[in-house]
């Protein structure tokens, strides 16, 4: 699915997470955390990534691995960022002003999550 970067946009990935849900039966707490950390990871790509510029997209990719983990990729067509960096304010037991709040939720509520080299692009896993 490819949306526009606008904060409504982030409801048309609700409904595609809703109808994952239903298809694969999901119990409320996998869905609650994929919820959570898909949406973070969208808003960070429109904010961020994207800049809030509408003509800019988002994708948000899904695929269930062959061990049945559920894998949701998401890339903007921002510049990327320093996630190296981000993450080591974080297992400093800090957030910093380039990725706090998102790498913390994606680091509790996901089984696994990796971005790419350039930084525009994370996957995130969850095992049911």
């Amino acid at each position: 699915m490819t949306i526009a970067s606008n904060p409504e946009s982030i409801l048309l990935v609700d409904a595609l997470l809703e109808k994952i849900k239903k298809e694969y039966s999901l119990d409320q707490k996998l869905f609650s955390s994929i919820l959570v950390t898909v949406n973070e990871a969208v808003t960070n790509a429109i904010k961020h990534g994207n800049l809030n510029d509408p003509s800019k997209k988002v994708t948000v990719a899904f695929r269930r691995s062959s061990s049945g983990a559920f894998i949701f990729t998401i890339t903007d067509e921002g510049n990327g960022f320093n996630w190296q960096q981000a993450e080591a304010g974080i297992s400093k037991g800090g957030q910093n002003e380039e990725g706090g709040r998102g790498l913390l939720i994606m680091e509790k509520l996901a089984d696994k999550y990796s971005f790419n080299k350039k930084g525009n692009s994370v996957a995130l896993h969850f095992i049911a």
